[in-house]
């Protein structure tokens, strides 16, 4: 049993880096789930982790207002097609 509270300690580590923040967040089978919940921690882990990938501020701008459409499912991200897929294409190839 100590082994596993290591494994789960490290475990819980990982689970809460910006990247991996950024992924759940924007990974349409959990974020389109009727359970998905937003907490404060997860959005500035999101943002965090666009501000070490993207430098320029215009381009982290841009990103915000399309994370919105993301959000809303409007634009591409209401339309049919997208809807049908996203528990059946990757989160990268959706």
């Amino acid at each position: 049993m100590p082994i596993w509270n290591i494994i789960d300690a490290r475990w819980e580590l990982q689970l809460h880096i910006p990247l991996h923040a950024a992924a759940y967040y924007l990974n349409p089978h959990y974020h389109y789930n009727s359970n998905f919940k937003v907490n404060v921690n997860i959005k500035i882990r999101l943002y965090q982790c666009l501000e070490r990938m993207v430098p320029d501020a215009s381009e982290r701008c841009k990103i915000d207002l399309q994370l919105d459409s993301f959000k809303d499912t409007s634009g591409l991200f209401g339309i049919e097609a997208a809807k049908i897929t996203r528990d059946k294409k990757t989160p990268a190839k959706w």
